[in-house]
């Protein structure tokens, strides 16, 4: 959350707001509306139907939520207040529109004051989103944590074993990489996963969208 400032989600509204898609496209919601949902849409369609795919203990069962871990330390209550308008309207949408996809939320490093902020931010979710978010102490994190993530998927700065800073792309394991392997393009900078919409489908990789006016429809199906 320390870089989540007002002034960085400012520009980056502003970024959204003057790109020609935006302006072309046909919708009454606003850019960073769209960006959110497109958020959503890629967890629902792209990361749940591909990850239901990998190797875990309950393979009858699909993926279809995932676990969160909001670490605010090091964040100062005026920078809580600068970004309020943003968290409330993420946290209504994400509540209104993908309460199903919403497992658990691990709140982290939590200064002195986030017990007070916390009792208004609560209200922003219903009962059954509230149930599924705890704020932990530092004695509880890593015990915590690894009781519901597996050390391999962890952060090692949160008592795990996964080598991953905030901004990286996905550290990804054998089985996982295997999975989207055409995705990746090497590059003199290392590898740099395609952007764009795809969605993962009859265990194939579809790429969605145009590039300069043409369609991309790329399967790859390992």
């Amino acid at each position: 959350m320390r870089h989540l400032t007002k002034r960085r989600l400012d520009n980056y509204t502003r970024t959204i707001s003057s790109c020609p898609t935006s302006k072309n496209h046909q919708s009454d919601l606003p850019p960073q509306d769209l960006h959110f949902h497109a958020l959503y849409e890629n967890l629902l369609y792209f990361v749940f139907p591909l990850v239901s795919e990998l190797p875990r203990p309950e393979m009858s069962k699909p993926v279809s939520a995932s676990t969160h871990i909001i670490d605010v330390s090091g964040v100062s209550i005026m920078q809580f207040w600068g970004i309020r308008k943003y968290l409330q309207e993420s946290s209504t949408a994400a509540t209104t529109h993908y309460p199903e996809t919403l497992g658990r939320v691990f709140v982290i490093g939590a200064p002195h004051f986030f017990k007070s902020i916390w009792d208004v931010i609560s209200q922003w979710f219903d009962p059954v989103t509230r149930s599924k978010i705890f704020l932990l102490s530092p004695s509880e994190v890593q015990q915590t944590l690894r009781s519901y993530i597996d050390p391999s998927n962890l952060p090692k700065e949160y008592g795990g074993e996964l080598h991953w800073h905030w901004q990286d792309l996905p550290n990804l394991d054998a089985p996982a990489r295997e999975l989207v392997d055409g995705l990746y393009h090497k590059t003199y900078r290392g590898d740099i996963f395609a952007k764009g919409p795809v969605v993962f489908q009859d265990g194939c990789i579809k790429l969605l969208g145009n590039v300069d006016g043409k369609p991309r429809r790329n399967d790859f199906c390992p």
